[in-house]
């Protein structure tokens, strides 16, 4: 039985993302690494530097949910969840964190959120058309395509829970 596109149901079973996790500073107080109370549902946090989450210090992602759907959850270098769009995660039709291949998560998930970026306006492509891993430049607007990608990929795809 495939996927009902038009649901959200799938989302509704993937784990809540931390509002905060641990940062460790160096002595000029940048951020150097994070870390989480609870490694059950997710795996360590990486640092980030890519347009296709600014502001986004460290990124996240869930151990993967009925062997297809993820989380992906990004934060400040003080370790804050990011919720607003650009900068935040969102849930993963296709985690590239599971068993299906990146190519899923890169075709259902991340080529879909950089054409919405693109129909708002924002002059972006992706650094690579075979493996995205950021954009050419940062995006400048958030508009209703990115607004309508996100209500199909939420930050809090179970309600909010945190």
């Amino acid at each position: 039985m495939g996927i009902n596109y038009c649901s959200l149901n799938w989302t509704t079973n993937l784990p809540a993302p931390f509002a905060s996790i641990t940062v460790t500073k160096d002595k000029s107080g940048n951020p150097v690494s994070a870390t989480i109370p609870d490694k059950t549902h997710w795996y360590a946090p990486d640092r980030k530097d890519s347009y296709l989450h600014h502001d986004a210090v460290f990124d996240m992602r869930s151990k993967a949910v009925g062997k297809q759907h993820g989380h992906q959850a990004t934060y400040d270098a003080d370790g804050k969840l990011l919720t607003e769009p650009i900068a935040a995660g969102t849930a993963d039709l296709y985690t590239p964190a599971g068993p299906f291949s990146a190519w899923d998560h890169r075709d259902h998930d991340v080529y879909p959120f950089i054409r919405a970026l693109q129909l708002d306006g924002n002059p972006v492509h992706p650094n690579s058309t075979f493996a995205p891993t950021t954009l050419n430049r940062p995006c400048i607007y958030v508009g209703d395509y990115t607004k309508k990608y996100m209500a199909r990929r939420p930050v809090l795809p179970n309600g909010g829970k945190q």
